[in-house]
């Protein structure tokens, strides 16, 4: 009895060996898992910080432009001579700005902040695929892909070239999106970009609303763009996509514009006064400062990428 005893004892320790050896191993893959997620974290922060820097530069830009613009409005004195040196100027900080989009370092920061940022304007798409940890990653890289596709808007080709290079892109994104895809997801994606620009929107609102307690949950985002899809189809405003197409050969006058922003405007309106029993009180008032400072900034934005695109279309 003594022998078995001493022989179950024996083999107990080997086991017991045997644990410790295997959590060892454990321990060892779990700290040589974390120091390669440190790295990795690290260097995304390094890329962040990189295209931080550029946004900044950016911004420095934009906020100049619009008080450049701001001074050509008060002005009034001599419209010829104060546009033509206006435009002297702002031509000069524009060609920096595409010419950093050109640059190799500053385009793979831009792309690297691009795929950081995808989980905020795609969230809702993501967590409906429900795709594994590998095929989201993929569709991080394509949907990245996507986003700088647009970049072929400022290079220094003709504007047929320019055009046929984003068309080209995005045909490649579309060709990888349904390799990695099946039809239903891939049916998902497709409607779920259809209101892109709303949502994209809707998330400048929502951070602002965040940063004054008044968070808009899942139920109030996906309300809000349905009315913002439906009175966008009501106007006839062409998507982002579309607008990015038709622009490709050259901005439209200042008239047509004019005349978007206006439709802009009414689009606005529409969805301030349909937003009631969605939103508080405090969140349509939020709402309506939100929507006036969006149009101000994209008539802005217009006339920067106007001047990048080289005046109003050929026809």
């Amino acid at each position: 009895m003594s022998k078995w005893r001493s022989f179950g004892l024996a083999c107990l320790g080997v086991l017991g060996i045997g644990i410790i050896v295997l959590l060892a191993w454990d321990n060892r893959q779990l700290r040589d898992e974390n120091r390669r997620l440190l790295a990795a974290t690290q260097q995304l922060k390094k890329q962040q910080a990189a295209a931080t820097a550029s946004n900044t530069v950016l911004a420095n830009d934009i906020k100049t432009l619009k008080t450049r613009l701001a001074k050509k409005a008060a002005a009034g004195n001599d419209p010829a001579s104060a546009d033509a040196k206006a435009d002297k100027k702002d031509t000069g900080v524009l060609e920096k700005m595409a010419g950093l989009m050109q640059d190799p370092k500053m385009r793979d920061a831009m792309r690297a902040q691009q795929k950081f940022m995808l989980g905020q304007l795609y969230g809702p798409l993501f967590k409906k695929l429900q795709l594994t940890p590998e095929e989201l990653d993929q569709l991080k890289e394509i949907l990245a892909d996507k986003q700088m596709a647009g970049l072929a808007m400022l290079g220094p080709n003709d504007a047929k070239t320019k055009l046929a290079t984003l068309l080209d892109a995005r045909k490649q994104t579309e060709l990888a999106m349904k390799e990695l895809l099946d039809e239903d997801q891939y049916k998902l994606c497709q409607d779920y970009e259809a209101t892109i620009g709303e949502r994209a929107a809707l998330n400048q609102i929502n951070q602002a609303f965040t940063e004054q307690a008044m968070t808009l949950d899942d139920a109030q985002q996906e309300e809000l763009i349905t009315l913002m899809v439906e009175e966008r189809e009501k106007l006839k405003i062409p998507t982002p996509n579309k607008q990015q197409e038709a622009w490709a050969n050259g901005m439209p006058s200042d008239a047509a514009l004019e005349k978007l922003f206006q439709q802009q405007e009414i689009l606005n309106n529409q969805v301030y006064e349909r937003s009631t029993g969605i939103l508080s009180d405090a969140q349509r008032n939020a709402l309506k400062a939100q929507q006036d400072n969006q149009l101000q900034m994209q008539k802005v934005g217009m006339q920067m990428f106007k001047r990048m695109m080289g005046g109003d279309k050929k026809e």
